[in-house]
């Protein structure tokens, strides 16, 4: 084995050393593995067997050195707040699936509070990351100005979804107001006229305004207490679930702001004695993966995550290409349509026993 051989099997392969392998320039094989073959007119025998040698010797192409050539580096920096819920890994996979079409990694920074939101901050400007995507991402008011002027600065772009609203970025959720309204849709076409809401802590409150709309649109009658903000989980939930459907006069249907609200109503429910869904229908949002394996199992609002990840993705790609088309101080917004699965957790009115 030559000197040059050993060379290659044991470091790191470089243009030079697939220019010694074939017998052409470096320049050569600079043109061909940056796709600029016929800018500089290599015959396509030349670029393949360019690319075989490649191939063979096992080159990769360093993209920290291309990044400092060029200026550009081919990195979406992602803040999340709360990696495990299954909403942002269903988005973060969408967003994958779209940049890696277009060649970009992502580097994830799982942050709370406001340390380190500016430490991840501080990472991603010092790599230059190529843009930002902020998923599930609520931070105080004081971040999200520190955010917004030090992208400004750089000129690095952001998309926000699930998130602080008033972020000035480009904003892309699911479409709440239709969802909520196919939920309320489908409960009346069933019979129902007494309809509670049970909601968490929501930014912007788009879920819970929108259940009140479209029941006085139909005229319906809303008592006091059948409209509910609650935490999304824990003793303070379970506690305003149980003081709805223990109450003299309870609705025959609860729209939940969460699958999990309506898997809490569900055992409630059963714990009253209140079959599900003869005497109570209940309506979960954003189709989990818990809604299939529930008893019985939940009709739910769909919200596409992953394909809210991908016009994330292809957003920030679009913001990169052109940097002219960055949003100004106010945010932008993008809704993407949501469904309703109907499943066994809903039947039609029965009447009051």
């Amino acid at each position: 084995m030559s000197a040059h051989s050993l060379r290659i099997t044991v470091g790191m392969v470089k243009m030079s050393d697939i220019a010694a392998h074939v017998g052409v320039s470096r320049l050569t094989v600079s043109a061909v593995l940056n796709n600029r073959l016929q800018e500089v007119g290599i015959s396509e025998e030349t670029a393949r067997r360019v690319r075989d040698a490649a191939v063979k010797l096992g080159y990769h192409r360093n993209h920290l050195a291309l990044a400092m050539k060029t200026g550009h580096n081919p990195v979406i920096g992602c803040l999340i707040s709360d990696l495990k819920a299954e909403w942002t890994s269903r988005t973060i996979s969408g967003l994958l699936a779209e940049l890696r079409e277009s060649g970009y990694l992502i580097k994830i920074e799982e942050v709370s509070g406001i340390a380190a939101e500016t430490t991840a901050l501080e990472h991603f400007l010092q790599q230059r990351v190529a843009g930002i995507f902020c998923c599930n991402f609520n931070p105080e008011a004081s971040f999200a100005r520190t955010l917004e002027d030090s992208t400004k600065r750089y000129g690095t772009p952001i998309v926000c979804s699930i998130s602080r609203q008033d972020i000035a970025a480009f904003q892309i959720n699911s479409d709440d107001a239709l969802g909520i309204n196919l939920a309320v849709d489908h409960l009346w076409d069933l019979g129902h006229r007494r309809v509670a809401f049970i909601g968490g802590n929501e930014v912007g409150g788009v879920r819970m305004s929108s259940f009140g709309a479209a029941m006085r649109d139909r005229d319906a009658s809303l008592p006091e207490g059948w409209m509910v903000l609650t935490d999304w989980n824990g003793p303070r939930a379970e506690e305003a679930i149980h003081h709805v459907l223990s109450a003299r006069r309870r609705p025959s249907a609860l729209l939940c702001a969460s699958d999990r609200l309506a898997a809490m109503a569900i055992r409630c429910a059963r714990h009253l004695g209140i079959s599900v869904a003869s005497e109570l229908s209940v309506v979960g949002y954003s189709n989990s993966a818990i809604c299939a394996l529930m008893d019985p199992p939940l009709t739910s609002v769909e919200q596409p995550f992953e394909e809210i990840g991908r016009c994330c993705g292809s957003k920030l790609i679009e913001l990169i290409k052109n940097p002219s088309r960055k949003p100004s101080r106010a945010p932008r917004l993008q809704l993407v349509r949501t469904n309703l699965v109907v499943r066994n957790s809903t039947a039609p009115f029965r009447g009051s026993k």
